[in-house]
């Protein structure tokens, strides 16, 4: 879903989130204990004006998810700076620790949550945090 959205194919996108809602509807998603899926399916929901998936317990994206389009720099950048850490943290984390979206060793360190984000924010023409990419 996300690279449909990098690539602004937003008809597959609506396809695969569509895919996604119906499996949490359903609890047909393992969840990892990162969040990083849901923080995904969550936040093109909010940004698209679509159905929102039931609420994932412990989820501690919530604030991202309800503030992604906030004006604030330094609010965006500190979401930014969250995403990207907890991202290297959960890549170095052993297998006990339940990050299974980050076991394939080629995508580890492909930060597509905050790519998404900035994606989506590009395209409703918010800002981007200082030091990045003007355009994706």
């Amino acid at each position: 879903m996300v690279f449909a959205v990098l690539v602004d194919d937003y008809h597959k996108a609506d396809v695969l989130f569509d895919i996604y809602r119906d499996f949490y509807e359903n609890n047909g998603i393992i969840r990892s204990k990162g969040h990083i899926l849901d923080f995904v399916v969550q936040l093109y929901a909010r940004a698209r004006g679509k159905q929102e998936c039931h609420s994932v317990e412990g989820f501690k994206y919530k604030e991202i998810i309800e503030n992604w389009d906030v004006e604030v720099d330094e609010l965006y950048q500190e979401y930014v700076e969250l995403l990207l850490n907890d991202q290297v943290a959960q890549v170095v984390s052993p297998p006990s620790k339940f990050f299974y979206e980050f076991s394939n060793l080629n995508w580890r360190f492909v930060p597509y949550s905050v790519l998404m984000l900035m994606k989506l924010r590009q395209d409703n023409n918010l800002s981007a945090p200082p030091n990045s990419p003007s355009s994706l």
